[in-house]
């Protein structure tokens, strides 16, 4: 009896066990007999999904992304029945939606060059990303703006060269040969009685042109001096500067005009040193002048940001055209001291530049003004 209740339950289960198999053949079978026509547009259904992403902006919400990729986080069913998650990559070298927003909002603080370094790196881990279109229309975005941002530095840096000053030292004896608006006041003390007082006001008209005016004693006499200097070059991007000079002098004692164009030649080298010369000549309008040849050169270099020596040489020599004279007459004078450029606060570097030095004469010839002075100077630079 037992062995007949065991039989008849065994073959009651048979086909409960068989149903399942019987229900996937089936399915299998359908998609086994898919006809040509409903694998093209199931093809183009795919393709379709992953184009979407191509009209799409960079920062889309995340329910456009996931529509590029074709899953997200509701865990849409694909063709086959199968549920796709949102971690899943289908190849080597693919992202996904997650993985793209994670490196959106890693790269948003970045400045446009790291950025696209990142972008550029992203693209060489998933070269196969979905999101492909979208990442290289960043990249010219972002290509586009260091365009934009080199284009307006260099603009800058034209405009400040423009307006920027070369910052040559001044001489003592010799004539200012930078144009800018400035106030001059010094002294010259030379034995056994010789005087010179200076006052100078110079007015920039613009950066390569000023005028000047001012009181200075010149060969034994008091002059009302007044002129311009108009810098042909003056380059702050290589320190250099070419200047042309027309000065005149009132002589008060006696009263007379004389003339005394120059022109002058000055470089910068680094912040250390100065290099700068000038020649030109000094003719009085009046009978039986004779031309006098003036000139000289100075060189200052820095020792810190405060203090610097100097090395100078002016000349003056006549006698040219007298044929009654036996040679020129010659006045060379070498000078030398220490310039400081005292810190003002409020003001820029700069501002305030003081002189102070020794001069003795050398090589001189019927002219004597004085056997050595020591000479004071101030200029501010306005």
């Amino acid at each position: 009896m037992t062995r007949l209740l065991l039989t008849l339950f065994l073959t009651a289960s048979v086909p409960a066990f068989a149903a399942p198999e019987d229900e996937d053949d089936s399915e299998l079978d359908l998609d086994e007999d898919e006809t040509e026509e409903e694998k093209k547009a199931r093809e183009a259904r795919e393709s379709e999904r992953l184009d979407e992403g191509d009209d799409l902006d960079l920062l889309d919400d995340e329910e456009a992304l996931d529509q590029i990729e074709g899953n997200g986080e509701k865990s849409d069913d694909d063709l086959l029945g199968d549920t796709v998650k949102e971690d899943q990559i289908d190849q080597e070298g693919q992202d996904n939606s997650k993985i793209y927003r994670e490196a959106v909002e890693d790269y948003a603080e970045l400045a446009a060059d790291e950025e696209m370094l990142a972008w550029e790196r992203y693209m060489e881990r998933y070269p196969n990303t979905l999101y492909k279109d979208r990442i290289e229309r960043r990249l010219d975005d972002l290509e586009e703006q260091l365009y934009r941002e080199r284009k307006a530095i260099k603009e800058d840096d034209r405009l400040d060269a423009d307006e920027r000053e070369v910052p040559i030292s001044q001489a003592l004896l010799l004539q200012n040969i930078n144009p800018r608006t400035r106030v001059q006041a010094g002294f010259e003390w030379g034995l056994p009685d010789y005087v010179n007082m200076m006052l100078d006001y110079e007015h920039g008209i613009s950066r390569e042109l000023s005028v000047h005016g001012g009181l200075r004693n010149r060969f034994q006499t008091w002059n009302f001096e007044f002129g311009g200097r108009y810098a042909i070059v003056k380059s702050s991007r290589t320190q250099t500067l070419f200047t042309g000079i027309m000065d005149f002098r009132m002589a008060l004692s006696p009263a007379y005009l004389a003339v005394r164009p120059q022109v002058a030649f000055g470089q910068r080298f680094g912040e250390q040193l100065d290099v700068q010369a000038q020649v030109g000549i000094d003719y009085e309008l009046r009978s039986g002048s004779q031309v006098r040849i003036i000139g000289g050169v100075n060189v200052t270099g820095r020792i810190d940001e405060r203090v610097a020596v100097f090395v100078e040489t002016n000349y003056n020599a006549k006698g040219f055209t007298d044929k009654e004279i036996d040679g020129l007459f010659t006045f060379p004078v070498g000078s030398f001291g220490l310039k400081l450029y005292p810190a003002i606060q409020g003001q820029d570097d700069g501002f305030l530049e003081l002189n102070i030095g020794a001069s003795v004469p050398y090589a001189t010839r019927y002219y004597r003004w004085h056997e050595g002075s020591i000479m004071g100077q101030v200029n501010i630079y306005l």
